[in-house]
């Protein structure tokens, strides 16, 4: 099975300096999750059934918050998690799988969306994103990491 190559295009406009653009969708098929990133807009997938790094992060996360976390709050911070520990692009930039939008001009995220009327489409080869270095770290320092992660996007 291949990844997805064509995309729904979103509209997108920022509430704090006005800029409008267009940005991906997700196309939420379940077996790959898209991660945007980097000043590039690069894009990035995830095969969520043959990459071990992505039920082991979420195995760490739903650990870390315990069992009386809602499932909602822990796919939330897993979705928070996931692209900080993928190698990052090129352009020193972490991808993000939260599925929140930021201004490409301003950074902000106050950001309002919705899919184009009608209906637009994008046609690009997303990059598998890798994780090389989580992968050689110990179980110990997985942990650390994501108790970490997990800290800095509660203070968010």
């Amino acid at each position: 099975m291949n990844p997805p190559s064509r995309f729904l295009l979103f509209w997108a406009r920022c509430r704090s300096c006005g800029h409008e653009w267009k940005t991906l969708s997700d196309p939420g098929d379940g077996r790959y999750r898209i991660l945007l990133g980097g000043a590039n807009n690069s894009v990035g997938y995830v095969d969520t059934i043959e990459d071990s790094a992505f039920s082991e992060v979420y195995r760490l996360v739903e650990q870390a918050l315990g069992p009386d976390t809602p499932l909602a709050d822990r796919l939330d911070a897993f979705d928070g998690v996931f692209g900080l520990i993928c190698d990052m692009n090129p352009d020193g930039s972490h991808f993000d799988m939260s599925g929140k939008r930021r201004c490409i001009r301003c950074g902000s995220t106050s950001v309002d969306f919705g899919p184009t009327e009608p209906p637009e489409y994008a046609e690009l080869i997303p990059v598998q994103v890798t994780h090389e270095r989580w992968d050689n770290l110990t179980e110990k320092q997985k942990h650390k990491e994501i108790l970490e992660r997990l800290a800095v996007l509660r203070k968010k």
